[in-house]
């Protein structure tokens, strides 16, 4: 298992923080996600599951699903995203 942890600023934005959980079982990789924003503003935060593949030495793809856990924002959604490493 693998421990992923992010404190950042973004562009125009507030600072915000990322945590995550990853569990290698050969080509594919199990993650959970929290995130959010540190002050209270109104951006969610946001939990998420997802696995990523990297069976190739080119390409990695992942799929995700977020969800909000915030009161005010009760939101979820389905990303995808693919590296491509040279």
């Amino acid at each position: 298992m693998q421990f992923h942890a992010t404190l950042g600023v973004e562009w125009e934005d507030d600072a915000f923080y990322e945590a995550g959980l990853i569990f290698p079982l050969g080509d594919f990789k199990p993650i959970l996600k929290i995130g959010g924003p540190l002050s209270d503003t109104d951006n969610p935060h946001v939990f998420g599951a997802g696995l990523i593949w990297n069976g190739s030495k080119i390409f990695e793809f992942a799929i995700g699903s977020p969800m909000s856990i915030s009161d005010r924002h009760l939101q979820w959604g389905l990303t995808g995203k693919v590296t491509i490493e040279f």
